[in-house]
């Protein structure tokens, strides 16, 4: 059994303390690839689904998810965002986390997948579309309890809610015997993709996030976003503009 640490710090599965680098260092190619036969929530979806979907067209639904694979939109936040990309994507961070805080007050389960540069289109697949904006007002719609789509992973790429109701693999690793099928799917999805999972848990209301296979939880909506900040938001890019050896000393 692995005790994770409450102040916030993550644990390797077997126990050992995880430094900050390995949480946020990149999985390998041959981990991305691993076959992944256990899911979450087997099973399709019924006619309940789709009509959970209905409430959603409210909420600036407008039009369906384009032909083009997630996988295919390579180096998305590796690439220089213009303001407004960077703006929109932090606005995305800032409703999640604010979602997070209100359903742990009310401890309503959620499993949030945020997409990076691995393509998430076969877990998209087993999904309802969705492709809409990033809100408070979606997530909580999507995560109230007893709807057919609360139970699995809803999965976010840049500003957007690309599906809900999404099958994730589950992670075979040894995790706190606390921990349930959100988290196991948490930590699962990130062990093969590199992929971030936040997961609140209907029990407790505790706010986790998942990265390359680790877990840290007891997050408050401050942490989550600064967190989240740092593992998907715009990267910041330098210039030699201004630039100055350190080693080069002054004109006198």
């Amino acid at each position: 059994m692995v005790n994770y640490a409450c102040d916030g710090r993550s644990m390797h599965a077997h126990g050992a303390p995880a430094r900050l680098a390995d949480f946020t260092c990149a999985v390998p190619e041959h981990l991305r690839q691993a076959p992944t036969p256990h899911v979450a929530h087997p099973g399709c979806f019924s006619t309940a689904t789709l009509l959970a979907v209905v409430p959603l067209l409210k909420l600036g639904l407008t039009h369906p998810l384009p032909m083009e694979r997630i996988g295919r939109f390579r180096n998305l936040f590796s690439r220089q965002m213009s303001t407004a990309d960077s703006d929109s994507v932090l606005h995305a961070i800032n409703e999640i986390a604010r979602t997070c805080r209100r359903l742990s007050e009310r401890r309503h389960g959620a499993l949030i997948v945020l997409a990076r540069d691995t393509g998430l289109q076969e877990y998209v697949d087993t999904g309802v579309t969705i492709d809409g904006l990033v809100s408070v007002e979606l997530l909580m719609t999507v995560f109230f309890p007893n709807s057919p789509l609360h139970d699995s992973a809803v999965i976010v790429h840049g500003n957007r809610v690309v599906a809900a109701g999404c099958v994730l693999p589950l992670s075979e690793s040894v995790l706190d015997s606390q921990l349930g099928t959100r988290h196991r799917a948490a930590v699962g999805i990130t062990e093969i993709t590199d992929a971030i999972a936040v997961v609140v848990s209907e029990e407790t209301g505790t706010i986790s996030i998942a990265n390359n296979g680790r877990l840290v939880r007891y997050l408050d909506e401050m942490k989550l976003r600064k967190m989240l900040a740092i593992l998907v938001g715009p990267r910041p890019h330098t210039t030699l503009r201004g630039w100055r050896a350190p080693w080069r000393r002054r004109a006198a």
